[in-house]
């Protein structure tokens, strides 16, 4: 059985959205928490401790769990059990 252009490009399509939806959802939420600990620590000299950080690309959405942001005298200074960003796409028109 012969499979047309469409076809093929619509599985390549269905495909590319699923790596990436793994890859966002896997890859994605180390990079958050790397790069926020690293940027705390080097501008602020604090260890910022982050739970399990969540990225939901399809819709748009983030969630860290237990953040804490400890003050010079090691007593959280700013902490989250939950901290959830729901962005929304609106038309500016």
């Amino acid at each position: 059985m012969k499979t047309g252009r469409p076809a093929v490009a619509a599985q390549r399509t269905a495909w590319a959205v699923s790596v990436g939806s793994v890859g966002t959802r896997t890859v994605s939420p180390g990079i958050v928490r790397s790069q926020a600990i690293d940027f705390v620590r080097e501008k602020y000299g604090r260890e910022l401790a982050l739970g399990e950080v969540r990225i939901n690309p399809f819709k748009l959405q983030a969630e860290i769990k237990d953040l804490s942001l400890p003050d010079t005298d090691g007593k959280p200074m700013l902490a989250f059990r939950r901290f959830f960003v729901d962005f929304e796409l609106s038309n500016a028109g």
